[in-house]
């Protein structure tokens, strides 16, 4: 939780699996990784349909929350995709190419800004 003129903050963020309700949500709190500055960026790759529950009380943290659809076996072989991770010659993950280079790291390893890749 933020701390700020000695009031505490506090902004839950909440994803739940539609697919499978005994998976438990995951939970984050924008504001306490904002205050605490150090702590990694949190990336989940999550499949299915998700339900995002942001209980911010006015507390609204300077974070962004980025959603990235993937695409995932044949949807990869189509044009204009951009692969997040491979094994070997098969895409396992992949991006729309509208998604590259655009300043915002969408694939969780960051290889759309890598030429090799």
């Amino acid at each position: 939780m933020r701390t700020t003129n000695s009031t505490t903050e506090s902004c839950p963020l909440t994803i739940f699996f539609s697919n499978d309700p005994r998976i438990p949500p995951w939970r984050i709190d924008p504001c306490q990784l904002e205050a605490n500055g150090g702590i990694e960026e949190p990336v989940r790759l999550l499949q299915g349909r998700l339900r995002i529950v942001w209980q911010h009380g006015g507390n609204m943290p300077s974070y962004r929350l980025l959603l990235t659809a993937f695409g995932k076996g044949e949807l990869c072989k189509q044009e204009r995709k951009h692969p997040c991770l491979r094994v070997g010659h098969e895409t396992l993950f992949c991006i729309s190419e509208d998604l590259t280079c655009d300043g915002i790291q969408h694939c969780p390893s960051g290889n759309e800004y890598d030429k090799n890749f």
